[in-house]
């Protein structure tokens, strides 16, 4: 499983918020490659070694920050990377080598035809989700009465509906679960603010600890068994995971209000997710040439 977690880590370029990583190593074969990125290679290099070599191939060893080794509870391997990158400044080849106890993996991937057009057909509107930050059907199916509270309009919003298993466990299985993340704007700073909501009976089969009065932004409160605030409105348990702190969280908490999934899922419409929004080939080849320009400028 290290060996899985680390390559998810590197592959993704060492950043935890990217789509790969929230996969976490989970349900992943060694060696896949489905998904990876260009630029997503060079960034684990800038992020998480110090490029070595010549100009034509760039090699570094690529080391997992404390909090990925912190989260998963064991060390994890560190990534042998090659990079061969062309006349042009773009990468051409590359490789990554990874060692746990007795076992190893390797990949490899090769990257052509840059600059080259590409005949892609346009998908028929009825067979396209449009708003893949947004589980429509999901969530007006889920049995919860959702809240939602006052973000700001330029923060992103993503929702989905699940079984509350999924998070808190068997003991609500067959209980329905709405999440509601909002992230900040990259201009104004990474703040998130994620509601896990779900119906009050199923909360209490998961925690039969009581709510007490008068707890953050007057709302009813406890603290979930894994160390969450958790506030009950009318008959829905809403559990709160933020960066937010004083009154900037409790704002946002005093302003919650029963939604409805209609309401719910037209405001997720609304707030287009800019990590899902589209990227042009030649905005991704020009960043990407930029990023393999600046290993080669390092002190080789």
């Amino acid at each position: 499983m290290s060996l899985a977690v680390a390559q998810e880590l590197y592959l993704a370029g060492g950043d935890a918020d990217s789509e790969r990583s929230r996969l976490f190593g989970f349900g992943v074969e060694l060696g896949d490659l489905a998904g990876i990125e260009p630029a997503a290679l060079v960034g684990a290099i800038e992020r998480l070694g110090v490029a070595k070599g010549n100009g034509d191939t760039v090699t570094a060893t690529l080391q997992a920050p404390d909090e990925w080794v912190e989260a998963y509870g064991a060390p994890l391997p560190d990534g042998y990377v090659e990079l061969d990158i062309g006349a042009d400044g773009r990468p051409e080849a590359y490789r990554l080598r990874m060692v746990a106890g007795d076992t190893s993996v390797e990949v490899e991937a090769r990257f052509q035809d840059w600059g080259e057009p590409l005949d892609i057909e346009v998908p028929d509107l009825d067979d396209s989700n449009v708003t893949p930050w947004a589980q429509e059907v999901a969530v007006r199916a889920a049995d919860v009465a959702v809240f939602t509270p006052r973000i700001p309009e330029d923060w992103t919003m993503t929702v989905s509906a699940q079984s509350a298993a999924e998070h808190f466990g068997d003991t609500i299985e067959t209980c329905d679960m709405v999440t509601i993340d909002y992230r900040a704007s990259q201009a104004t700073g990474a703040d998130h603010v994620t509601f896990r909501e779900t119906p009050f009976e199923c909360a209490m089969r998961s925690h039969a600890a009581p709510f007490t009065v008068n707890g953050p932004a007057g709302w009813p409160s406890r603290t979930s068994q894994a160390g969450a605030l958790q506030l009950k409105l009318d008959g829905t348990v809403v559990e709160v995971d933020t960066s937010l702190t004083g009154t900037e969280r409790d704002d946002i908490l005093f302003s919650l209000s029963a939604s409805g999934a209609d309401i719910l899922v037209a405001a997720a419409e609304s707030r287009a997710d800019s990590a899902s929004g589209p990227v042009s080939a030649g905005q991704l080849s020009s960043n990407l040439h930029a990023s393999a320009l600046r290993l080669t400028d390092h002190d080789m």
